[in-house]
């Protein structure tokens, strides 16, 4: 069973917030929450706040472009996770990264290496292949 697309925002949120060491989108109230997300995002077009929300009424938003993602996050973020981060941080939810592409996303590649080792220098446990190849 799939997670559904809003648990893949949540863990992009998650993610991000132990990258940064505070939360990505902090406010006092949704709006505020709103107010963050947009600062990153930019503005959701017309088309993305329906695919949120099919009910959502017309509303006034100010227009802000996006803000890069190498900017949001410290120089020393490793790119794949920006790009995992990323496609879990995606208005439309139906183009929102799924949990399987999440787990197989090349930011995990390390962990699936035969000789990794936890930091106390033990071997990880085997570890599910979630590549294309390792589903078949």
């Amino acid at each position: 069973m799939e997670i559904c697309f809003v648990d893949l925002w949540s863990v992009g949120c998650v993610f991000a917030e132990l990258i940064l060491g505070a939360p990505m989108f902090a406010g006092e109230s949704s709006i505020d929450q709103l107010v963050e997300i947009i600062k990153v995002l930019g503005t959701p077009t017309k088309d993305q706040i329906r695919s949120m929300n099919p009910h959502a009424k017309e509303i006034k938003l100010p227009q802000i472009k996006p803000h890069p993602w190498t900017k949001v996050f410290p120089a020393t973020t490793p790119e794949d996770a920006i790009d995992l981060i990323s496609r879990m941080l995606e208005y439309t939810p139906t183009k929102r990264i799924t949990a399987l592409e999440a787990c197989s996303h090349r930011f995990f590649n390390e962990l699936r290496k035969k000789d990794f080792t936890i930091p106390n220098g033990i071997p990880a446990p085997q570890l599910f292949d979630f590549s294309p190849e390792g589903m078949l």
